[in-house]
């Protein structure tokens, strides 16, 4: 539920609690929209800073999702599509609700986890280069 990302974004600028880095902001504007279509490689930038606290959010969100969905006993004939896919639910309610509901607890669980960044972790720019790997004595022999 990288919907949910973005909630917890909001929910930390309501709580005032800065959990992402100015970089990461400007990613979750672009993948929220991705995420809508089922796009999910938008939220691996944010992910990837605090991988383990966001992939556990993320699970528990989807997980309460999915729990509402097999709860009601909702359907999709079509496996994958974003937001576009519950129109064709067999419960298109039930299927948005979970969405939502789902997101909510990812977000909520982000502002509970995560660390409080300080105002030089904020505006740092600072990216990682990949260093350059030497091949030239690399074979497959």
């Amino acid at each position: 539920l990288k919907i949910g990302v973005t909630f917890g974004w909001f929910l930390s600028k309501f709580t005032k609690k800065r959990i992402f880095t100015k970089v990461e902001e400007d990613a979750i504007k672009v993948a929220f929209p991705m995420s809508l279509t089922m796009i999910t490689e938008g939220v691996i930038p944010i992910a990837m800073n605090d991988l383990l606290r966001t992939v556990f959010a993320c699970s528990m969100g989807t997980g309460v999702a999915g729990a509402i969905n097999f709860y009601f006993q909702n359907g999709s004939p079509v496996p994958s599509g974003g937001v576009f896919v519950i129109p064709v639910m067999t419960k298109p309610l039930v299927g948005l609700a979970a969405l939502l509901i789902g997101s909510i607890v990812t977000g909520i669980i982000l502002v509970l986890i995560k660390k409080n960044i300080s105002d030089e972790e904020y505006d740092s720019t600072i990216l990682e280069e990949e260093q350059e790997m030497d091949l030239s004595g690399f074979s497959l022999n």
